[in-house]
């Protein structure tokens, strides 16, 4: 299970890939898995070009993906979600509904 809320609180010095590595290790999710699904989920939230970039400059929306994606990284059978698409522009909804209708097999 796993629990997306309406306003996630970010570390800002942090990159997008630090943070969802680090969020992998508190999750307890071994290193090389969290590397292989961060990546994975990066692409998948369209974050891929801000993956280096700092959290304090990334937008609202942009900051949104990054904790949808902070979610999704232990692949929960249960996702809960706060306002899910609240931060986000159409062509980043139809994304996000795509995105949680998927189940990886």
């Amino acid at each position: 299970m796993a629990y997306c809320a309406a306003d996630t609180g970010f570390y800002p010095e942090f990159t997008v890939q630090d943070y969802l590595l680090y969020i992998g290790a508190l999750k307890g999710i071994r290193p090389a898995v969290a590397r292989k699904r961060v990546k994975e989920l990066i692409v998948k939230v369209g974050l891929t070009k801000e993956a280096a970039t700092k959290m304090k400059k990334l937008s609202g929306g942009m900051k949104r993906r990054a904790g949808i994606a902070q979610a999704m990284l232990n692949d929960p059978g249960i996702l809960i979600l706060d306002e899910p698409a609240a931060g986000l522009d159409p062509n980043e909804r139809i994304r996000f509904r795509n995105l949680i209708s998927y189940k990886n097999s």
